[in-house]
């Protein structure tokens, strides 16, 4: 929730200097700057609920990527009650003494990762979440992108990160997406189950976008199709739906149930050409796996007809990501993952070998060590 915060007033402040400030044509409009106001000064004396009060303003701002921002940074903002002001304000005099109109946009997605392994690293390894070091990102998008030509032909290119934590391997495919279309922003889809990271991820790949746009051109990107729900569940809604009862304003549940019914719509309709990202490792799932092979046949279920009491099953998330991805890629697509080797090896994971090898061409392995 601190780091809720402190993405918000970083998102906030780089697009205010960059994208506001001087200009004419303004991503968000003057009586919704939250750095950049002139009344902060008014407002000493209780300057963290006043900055809440501007953040939240923001849900009617007709930006509806800052919307979001707004509504969903929500969650969290019961931090607010419990800032220490005079720590809160001297954070806030950083951020105001500061020009970022010349700060590198990646700043951020570096900020999360290394607060979030130095602060959260019970729940990360709940959840199997290892952040990819960036060159390791960069790397296999240059895999994918040398790929991805000859297998599309003329078909749009959309791709899917289904877990995509901070959004780095969307942050880093944005460049090469805008290349090949204007409405690059349409083609980026995120899942990722942590309702937590979702603040930050929206944060992070509108920097990126932003990058890649002038300022003028910078208005037409409407919401991101980034969405908390999990990708190993086809039917959808489960974490979503659980959060909404502990809100009662109408503005918050119905961003609930449009997130929710657009990416049950997202999973049950759309197919992608490329599906890349470092899928959880958490060995001993909590899904057994004749529950996701019945969510996910194709490459599950003969391990499943095969399996015995005295066989070790499949158990690990990297696999059911594998399973999952089958399910969202075209035909003609391709699946670009960092996971462990063990499905490469072991004795367990033969009929998974076996399905792989028969519904796909294996373009690269390359052992990392």
């Amino acid at each position: 929730s601190v780091h809720s915060v402190i993405s918000r007033l970083f998102t906030l402040k780089v697009i205010e200097d960059n994208y506001c400030v001087g200009r004419t044509d303004c991503l968000i409009e003057s009586k919704y700057w939250v750095i950049n106001s002139t009344d902060c000064d008014a407002h000493l004396d209780n300057l963290s609920g006043y900055v809440q009060g501007k953040i939240r303003a923001l849900k009617d701002s007709g930006n509806q990527v800052v919307q979001h921002l707004a509504v969903f940074g929500a969650f969290f903002d019961w931090i607010w009650l419990h800032l220490d002001p005079a720590i809160f304000t001297s954070l806030f005099r950083l951020f105001i003494a500061h020009d970022f109109s010349k700060l590198d946009h990646d700043l951020l997605g570096r900020f999360f990762e290394v607060y979030s392994q130095a602060v959260n690293r019970s729940q990360r390894k709940a959840l199997g979440q290892y952040y990819t070091p960036l060159p390791i990102v960069r790397f296999m998008w240059y895999l994918a992108t040398v790929m991805i030509p000859n297998k599309t032909g003329n078909a749009p290119l959309t791709v899917l990160d289904p877990g995509m934590g901070s959004g780095t391997f969307l942050k880093e495919g944005a460049s090469w997406l805008a290349k090949q279309h204007g409405d690059f922003w349409q083609r980026m889809v995120g899942f990722d189950i942590s309702a937590q990271v979702m603040g930050i991820a929206q944060a992070n790949v509108y920097m990126a976008v932003l990058r890649e746009l002038t300022p003028a051109a910078a208005k037409k990107v409407s919401a991101l199709r980034l969405y908390t729900t999990d990708s190993l569940d086809p039917r959808n809604g489960r974490f979503l739906n659980d959060i909404a009862p502990l809100f009662n304003d109408d503005v918050h549940r119905a961003f609930i149930e449009r997130t929710v019914q657009v990416s049950a719509n997202i999973k049950q309709k759309e197919h992608f050409c490329l599906i890349i990202g470092n899928p959880p490792y958490k060995n001993n799932s909590r899904i057994t796996q004749s529950e996701v092979a019945r969510r996910f046949p194709r490459l599950l279920q003969s391990s499943d007809d095969a399996a015995k009491a005295q066989h070790r099953n499949i158990r690990d998330d990297y696999a059911w990501f594998f399973a999952a991805a089958d399910h969202y890629v075209q035909d003609s697509g391709e699946i670009c993952f960092i996971t462990s080797d063990s499905y490469t090896r072991k004795g367990s994971y033969q009929h998974f070998r076996e399905e792989i090898l028969r519904h796909y061409t294996v373009a690269a392995l390359i052992r990392l060590g």
